[in-house]
Parts: structure tokens; sequence; C-alpha cells
């Protein structure tokens, strides 16, 4: 808005160019700037870096450029293509439609609308013109010609100042904490190992807790914290070290909505593991992982992409050394599979590329563990946590009335309580040796049951 300021002034006080080499310099600037802005508009997203680093200065001189050129009383060919009818009615609405179509976009989702793709896009574009045209032509020009009356104005702008304090307190207050604050903040303070409880009594008999470490990314870790809500039947000591954005791979960059992104060096498990393990003696350890593990990576340079006979081989590789150095300590491992993802709707992402999302991806990870465990029976043990959130095999964000995951991604508080109460039984059978056997406990977590606690 300062550069469209300034140029505006300089425009206003300079009048038109006259130099002939200073109109060639304009339109040539004119052409660049256009030429840019529409590279912006096919590889720029709302998540690149660059655009944070001095784009947006860039796409606001570029910009300026066009509008210089274009309002000179002979604007060259580009400004006789962007003076059609159409286009100038486009922008008499543009405000209107830069208004709308945030609103336009939060209720017209793929899950209201039953559509998606393309056919979504046109249904938002459309519907944002409609509302930008009538919002144009019964209110805006009306003000700006003065022929737009309200009757008893001094009451209408009190209503209306009175509506917009409350409606900016409303849109402001009660937000729910992100689920990556969250999760940092509650992982942050069980930094430190819980300490041991003492043996519950059961006559002259005492039994000792069953300690279980929790190792992942963001996803275990939001699993883990419904744990502070199991049962204390089940007698289980917890200590939760799920980390955002870590998965097996922990060196390179992972590519995530069409973007390339650095795996954060914090993400090396061979240096924090072997201390963890140390430190807390677990009986089981719980690995869950795959958010960061299902996506195309760049290493040294190297594109690896997932799915590939090279992809397999990397992954199995970090499986084994992972598996091997969690059970090195002695302690049972136990293997979630992977559940499967949903992206998120979100304004401005229409047509952008999540292959990441595919369930099929999720499938063939979730088959590299089956794979792996048969060829190395003593390894380590899985539970399909896949299969109990996304019932008939697609993903669900309720199960039974319980939100489980809120983001299509992480776990919802009561979703991790209900996983978790499922979990709880089986880890201790694990931990006795034997097997897990999750229709034996049906009714230890039936929803509406744990609901009801």
């Amino acid at each position: 808005m300062l550069i469209g300021a300034v140029v505006g002034i300089v425009l206003f006080q300079h009048g038109p160019i006259r130099s002939l080499y200073a109109r060639t310099a304009v339109r040539v600037g004119a052409v660049v700037g256009s030429l840019y802005t529409l590279w912006l508009f096919w590889r720029m997203s709302e998540r690149t870096d660059a655009l944070y680093q001095g784009g947006f200065l860039l796409a606001a001189l570029a910009v300026s450029a066009v509008i210089v050129s274009v309002v000179q009383p002979d604007p060259g060919r580009l400004g006789r293509a962007l003076s059609v009818a159409p286009l100038r009615w486009v922008g008499r609405i543009s405000y209107g439609l830069y208004l709308w179509h945030w609103p336009v976009y939060l209720t017209l989702t793929e899950t209201r609308t039953g559509i998606d793709g393309v056919t979504l896009l046109f249904l938002r574009i459309a519907t944002s013109f409609v509302l930008a045209a009538l919002s144009y032509y019964a209110l805006e020009k009306p003000i700006r010609q003065g022929t737009f009356r309200v009757p008893h104005p001094r009451v209408v702008a009190l209503v209306g100042a009175a509506a917009l304090v409350v409606a900016v307190f409303a849109s402001t207050t009660g937000g729910n904490e992100s689920v990556a604050a969250s999760t940092t903040r509650a992982l942050r303070a069980a930094a430190s190992a819980p300490q041991a409880k003492p043996p519950s009594q059961s006559g002259a008999t005492a039994v000792v807790p069953t300690k279980v470490m929790i190792v992942g990314d963001s996803v275990a870790g939001t699993l883990g914290l419904g744990f502070d809500t199991v049962g204390p039947e089940h007698n289980l000591s917890i200590w939760n070290r799920g980390r955002l954005g870590c998965g097996l791979f922990y060196g390179g960059s992972v590519f995530e909505g069409g973007e390339l992104l650095p795996v954060d060096p914090a993400c090396d498990w061979r240096a924090s593991w072997p201390e963890q393990l140390d430190t807390f003696k677990p009986d089981v350890v719980l690995m869950l992982v795959g958010a960061w593990d299902i996506l195309d990576r760049e290493v040294d340079d190297h594109t690896v992409r997932f799915g590939t006979v090279e992809y397999d081989n990397s992954f199995l590789q970090q499986l084994d050394d992972a598996t091997t150095l969690l059970g090195s300590s002695g302690a049972k491992v136990v293997v979630l599979t992977t559940p499967f993802f949903s992206r998120p709707e979100l304004v401005g992402q229409t047509g952008r590329e999540w292959p990441e999302y595919n369930p099929a991806r999720v499938d063939r990870l979730n088959s590299l563990y089956r794979d792996f465990a048969i060829a190395h029976p003593d390894r380590y043990t899985i539970i399909d946590l896949n299969r109990f959130v996304s019932p008939g095999g697609k993903y669900a964000a309720e199960i039974n009335g319980v939100l489980v995951r809120d983001d299509g991604v992480h776990f919802a508080h009561d979703g991790a309580v209900m996983v978790d109460n499922w979990l709880a039984p089986q880890l201790a059978e694990v931990a006795k040796g034997g097997d897990p056997d999750p229709a034996a406990n049906a009714e230890q977590y039936d929803p509406r049951k744990l609901r009801a606690r």
C-alpha cells in the first residue's frame, strides 16, 4: 500500500511522461513486471519463504511498473489489452472480490458441497463475483455517488459501531491453541523422564508399573498426550518423546505441498534416543511415524521419489537401524501403522499438489512395516492403528461421535484418549511377552463408554 501511495503521488505531481526514452523504459518495465507477476501466480504459494524475504516488495514494484505504463495518455499494447471492458469491470469490483472471496472459500468447502477440484474452484469464483457485484451496485457505488440514503443515520452508525466492536471481540477471543503450539508446550513440560510410580498394591502382591516410552513425530506426540487420562487399571508410566517435524529420516529436505523444506537437524534420533533409553529404561517403546516419511525427499542434491525401489530400501534401512536401537535396551518395541491423512481445506490452496495425502502412500508404507516384520519376526510387534482410526478403510475425522483428528493429521484430545484406552491393554500384554488382541478388549475402548467417564 505504501508503494502504491508513492506511485500515485509521483504520477499526480509529475504528469504524463513525455520523453521517448522514458516511455520506452516504462513500457519495457511494464512487460517485465506483468510477466513476473504471472510467474508469481504460477510458481509461488503462501508457504514460499522468498515472499517473506523481499518477494512481496518485488511483487509490488512489478505491479507498480504496469500501472505507471498503462495510465499514460498512450498506454501502449499492454495498456490497450488491459482496457477491454470485462477487465475494467473486474477492476471496479476488485476490492469487493478481495473482501468476499475469503468467507466464500471458507464456507464452500469440499465437505459441504460434495464437489472438488476445478468444479469447486469455479463455484467459489462465481459466488465471489456475484457477491462482489451485488455489493458494488447496491452499496459501494451508491455511497460514492452520494445517493445512498440511510434512515436515522445516527442510530444506524451507533448500532453499526457496537456490532463491529462485538464482532472484533467475538472473532479474536476464545480461539483454540494451535496443534503445534499445544503439542510443543506439552512435550516441553514432559521433557524430563517421569518419576517412577510406586508399585501398586494388590493384596500381598506388588504390581510394578509398565514403563512406555513414545517416540516419533508430532502425530505420535499428540497421541501420547491422551495417556494422561488412561484408566489406572492399566498401570502405565508414560514418557512422551514425540517430536514435531521428525520422522525416521533425519537428513536432507522434504517436498511438502509442492515446497522443499529442510529437515531440522535436531530430528537425528541416533543422537537422542540412546540417552533417553538409558534415562527411562522403558519396558515398551511405542513408535509412530509416517507423516514425514511418505514425502519425496532431496538428499545431497538428489531427489528420491516415494514408492521407488531406492526409497523403499532407504526406508527399510532406517527402520532396521531405528528398531535395533530401540530394542537394544531390552525394551519390547511396538510399531503403530501410519494412519490415513486428509488435506485440510484452506483458502488459496485449490490446485496445489498434496500427494502426501494420497492413502496409497500410507498403504505402501504400512506394507513395508509388515514386510520387515515378516523378515525379522522378533524385532517388533505391529499394532494396526490405521485400521482402528480409519473404519471402512477411509480417513475419519470422527468415530461414533468422538472427534479423533480435527486438522486431518494430528489427534485431538478426545481422539487420543479413545485410542490410548484401546492401546493400553495391548501394550501391557506386549510388556508381558504376549501378543496384543484388540478384539478381546473391545468394551474397554468403546467411545461411548469413554465419553461417559
